[in-house]
């Protein structure tokens, strides 16, 4: 092979190389994208079933209502207000256990302000299930507390992820401290 061949292999493989890392480059663009869509469907998953649980916790207070009427009218050893009660102790426990699970990926300040969502759903059984009127102290009430929520989520740092209570047992133990 003369020179002039043996440059124009080389240059043909440098060709190669270079088509091979830019495809690289694509499909690692693609993959952090990928990742991205991913943690963002995740954090929108998470959020959906902290809201989940909070509607749950609502049924709470339907329960009590229902059990405080069941007592004043039956009397406390009724078979209503023995259901009723039951009902209300089954779903305070099933709420625990799904809160416990919620509030692993959220902040205490992001998880306990969406709790104030709690609050519309008490409105909205109050007038569906009870048929109690809804004021318009009511609806001022529940926007100031919507606004607070939407305070808290706002005021993450930038680029941080509302996700971010969880501490590693290693850091904790460490103090906090970046390796």
């Amino acid at each position: 092979m003369n020179s002039t061949e043996t440059q124009g292999i080389q240059e043909t493989k440098e060709t190669q190389i270079g088509q091979e890392k830019q495809a690289g480059q694509g499909k690692q663009e693609a993959k952090t994208g990928q990742e991205k869509q991913s943690k963002k469907e995740k954090k929108y998953r998470e959020l959906l079933f902290l809201h989940f649980n909070i509607l749950i916790f609502s049924f709470t207070g339907i329960f009590s209502k229902l059990l405080a009427g069941s007592i004043n009218v039956n009397g406390i050893f009724h078979w209503n207000t023995v259901l009723y009660l039951g009902l209300m102790v089954l779903n305070c426990g099933i709420y625990a256990i799904f809160w416990q699970q919620s509030i692993k990926n959220f902040d205490l300040q992001v998880a306990y302000s969406h709790r104030t969502v709690y609050n519309i759903w008490s409105l909205l059984w109050a007038f569906l299930i009870f048929g109690e009127k809804i004021t318009v102290g009511n609806l001022i009430g529940t926007a100031l507390m919507i606004a607070g929520v939407l305070v808290i989520q706002s005021e993450k740092a930038p680029g941080e992820n509302e996700l971010r209570g969880t501490v590693s047992l290693e850091k904790a133990e460490k103090g906090g401290k970046e390796e």
